[in-house]
């Protein structure tokens, strides 16, 4: 692996941008996001056993991502799971600067 500060003279090199020469995609990545959410919202009141799996299928492709986590919270809300409970509580008490998206790790991702 190169030195990081090398990077963007190996992206000039090649006359690609950093994010290309990863194979990064911001664009194909919130398309791939939008497909899993939509995917769950159809099993969201139907099946919200299959509409969890679809999401947390979603957050091991997208780690941390704030739309799974979101649309995971409802899902978990329809299903009347103790963790959104649990959610609304640590969201109601905390302090202010602790962003939205740090609680949903903490209760979601273990």
């Amino acid at each position: 692996m190169p030195d990081v500060t090398m990077i963007p003279e190996i992206a000039s090199f090649f006359g690609v941008s950093t994010d290309e020469l990863f194979d990064f995609n911001l664009f194909e990545m919130e398309k791939q996001v939008e497909e899993i959410s939509h995917e769950a919202y159809k099993y969201r009141f139907t099946d919200g056993t299959e509409s969890e799996r679809i999401l947390r299928e979603g957050l091991q492709r997208f780690p941390g991502n704030d739309i799974i986590l979101n649309n995971l919270l409802y899902t978990l809300d329809y299903l009347k799971i103790t963790t959104v409970s649990t959610y609304t509580v640590i969201f109601s008490k905390r302090k202010h600067g602790i962003p939205r998206s740090e609680i949903y790790r903490v209760v979601f991702i273990y």
